[in-house]
């Protein structure tokens, strides 16, 4: 779907241009609303994509519509540090993958009020997202998205790790706290 900025007369002018990009941004918001995917509504040509290099080596192309929804790569876009691509050192292909599957997923609707069920519906999502790791890759997922800026996810993923701890692990994170830290006691609970 393309949206032209063309006045009644078939002229276009700044003002023209501004009215367009409202229009642009309203049609944004009725096609998240309808979850349709953001990126059909700009013109194929001109989305921007950021390449993204992780600690594996492995690299991705992606809008940065969909990066922006990490407080820390939306920074550096509007500060434009991404011209020659982003390295995240910390962050390994795999985690990377399923952060931009996340992003794809909210992409829009970050700034967006969303009603009761669309809420719902994507909060459905967000934990059936959640139930795809396992111990380990829960918590590499938490130390990107932590990195990342992520903090509705980050939530999530914390207080999913949290649900999940029995009352022995609980006893056996107090023990290797206190060997750590040396003065880790009850207290500090």
């Amino acid at each position: 779907m393309t949206k032209k900025s063309v006045g009644v007369d078939g002229s276009s002018s700044s003002s023209r241009k501004d009215k367009g990009k409202a229009v642009m941004v309203e049609e944004t918001q009725k096609a998240v609303n309808n979850n349709v995917n953001v990126e059909e509504i700009k013109e194929g040509e001109n989305v921007k994509k950021v390449t993204v290099r992780c600690s594996d080596g492995e690299i991705f192309e992606i809008e940065e519509t969909v990066l922006s929804v990490s407080q820390t790569l939306k920074h550096m876009i509007e500060v434009d540090c991404v011209e020659d691509g982003v390295y995240l050192h910390n962050i390994t292909g795999d985690v990377m993958t399923k952060v931009i599957e996340y992003c794809r997923k909210h992409a829009g609707k970050v700034d967006i009020v969303l009603d009761e069920d669309e809420k719902e519906e994507l909060k459905k999502w967000d934990n059936e997202f959640l139930d795809g790791f396992d111990g380990k890759s829960v918590l590499h997922l938490i130390k990107a998205i932590d990195f990342l800026s992520m903090d509705a996810l980050f939530h999530q993923a914390c207080q999913r790790v949290a649900d999940s701890l029995t009352a022995e692990q609980i006893a056996e994170l107090r023990r290797y706290l206190a060997d750590q830290e040396g003065e880790y006691t009850a207290f500090n609970d």
